[in-house]
């Protein structure tokens, strides 16, 4: 059973990516996104995509660890039977199933669904910035700040409140990432220079 929704009407739950339970992650300024913007045509939703996104919108309020994380397989679940009855507009439960995986720390499946859903929607902004937050948890910093590179321009004409709320956080972010990035390099750098030289390095 099928229900015919305006894409402006349904809270398509683009939400931001959090941390694994046992991981620290700082989390933006914000915590939802703008409204989805109206393209003035309709999206067919499954009523298990719909059953789905709920307990995904529940799980980000759950308090009870193992309770969260029941919801979010139950979720996962809901997507992937919506993913299997539909061929079209489907770039938004890949996105959802991106978040519940990520929520439970599977990034290499979150990053897949991801990108899934940026082949269909290359334009989406929430999920370039979604895979680039997996990225990061990943420890995967260079993809990150290319995607999170990517994210900044295509909010470049955004509404003010968000383009100045993200862009701050992000531009950060990235400043953050690539210290990082350059100071893996520099280490590496010189510990091939102490090879080159035959040095012994110490043991640990």
């Amino acid at each position: 059973m099928y229900r015919k929704l305006k894409l402006c009407s349904v809270f398509a739950l683009v939400v931001l990516l959090s941390a694994a339970p046992g991981v620290v992650a700082q989390k933006p300024p914000f915590s939802e996104p703008p409204p989805p913007v109206e393209t003035g045509s309709g999206i067919i939703y499954s009523t298990e995509y719909m059953e789905a996104a709920r307990m995904l919108q529940d799980a980000t309020v759950q308090k009870d660890e193992n309770r969260q994380r029941q919801l979010l397989r139950k979720a996962i679940r809901g997507f992937t039977a919506d993913l299997e009855q539909r061929s079209s507009d489907v770039y938004v439960t890949y996105n959802n199933r991106g978040v519940a995986y990520a929520r439970l720390g599977e990034y290499e499946l979150a990053i897949a669904d991801y990108t899934a859903a940026l082949e269909i929607s290359p334009t989406s902004a929430d999920f370039v910035k979604n895979r680039g937050l997996a990225y990061e948890q990943r420890g995967d910093l260079d993809k990150a700040l290319a995607d999170f590179r990517t994210f900044l321009a295509q909010i470049a004409d955004a509404p003010g409140e968000r383009q100045s709320e993200e862009r701050t956080y992000f531009s950060r972010k990235i400043a953050e990432l690539s210290s990082q990035t350059e100071n893996a390099e520099e280490s590496d750098d010189n510990v091939a220079t102490v090879l080159e030289k035959g040095d012994v390095m110490p043991r640990w």
